[in-house]
């Protein structure tokens, strides 16, 4: 999920309740301890085929060996291939997420998202109709337990993050929902099968009155 990486929320809201304006930030130190350990392995990963590269340019005999041995060329290339995507994977994405920040606009009509890192930024916004509902979700990974309030949209990309905290009761759920004009969903609307167009497959209609807590290991 794109809010899974997200630590830290803090709320600034009317005292109505709308609007709100919901901050988002993700924990850098562990971005940059996880690059730490990464780049001096992809270093040492690309350091032979760097050489090999070069000297296949500037010494025709590795040109020979090349045209002897075709399978062990094109299994050295795979190597490098399946070396660089479980590598380069993790480092792309621990970049993605330093300075990562989320902002959230929310109103009685409208949903305003800008999202920032240090590449660059992005804002997207719809009506508030547009999303199902609100969920209660329970995340579980190497640091625990956490318990999530999130925004659902027929489109997973735009669920939306709205609270984390060590408990969150049924009833704070359901005061979201009649807060925003929106059903409370199950937790599995979160994971139905959804359409390219967004629209999901399962009927949440039966979802709107009832709430799951859903369990499992949804690491960030």
């Amino acid at each position: 999920m794109p809010f899974s990486s997200f630590e830290t929320v803090s709320i600034t809201a009317h005292r109505d309740g709308l609007p709100a304006h919901i901050e988002q930030r993700v924990c850098n130190t562990a971005a940059l301890a996880q690059l730490f350990f990464l780049l001096p392995v992809l270093g040492l990963f690309a350091a032979p085929y760097l050489v090999l590269g070069v000297g296949f340019v500037s010494e025709p005999i590795f040109s020979e060996v090349v045209a002897e041995r075709p399978s062990a060329f094109l299994a050295v290339l795979a190597g490098f291939g399946m070396g660089g995507i479980l590598l380069g994977l993790p480092t792309v994405r621990c970049l993605r997420r330093l300075g990562k920040r989320r902002e959230i606009t929310l109103t009685n009509s409208y949903v305003e998202v800008d999202d920032r890192n240090l590449w660059g930024a992005s804002k997207w916004g719809c009506p508030l109709r547009e999303f199902s509902g609100v969920t209660h979700h329970i995340r579980t990974n190497v640091s625990g337990v956490r318990h999530e309030l999130i925004l659902v949209h027929p489109v997973s990309r735009r669920c939306l993050l709205l609270r984390i905290g060590d408990q969150i009761s049924l009833e704070e759920t359901q005061s979201l929902a009649d807060l925003l004009g929106l059903p409370m969903l199950s937790a599995s609307a979160l994971f139905a099968r959804r359409s390219p167009q967004g629209a999901s497959s399962g009927d949440f209609a039966g979802q709107h009155r009832s709430i799951e807590i859903s369990e499992g290991i949804r690491c960030p």
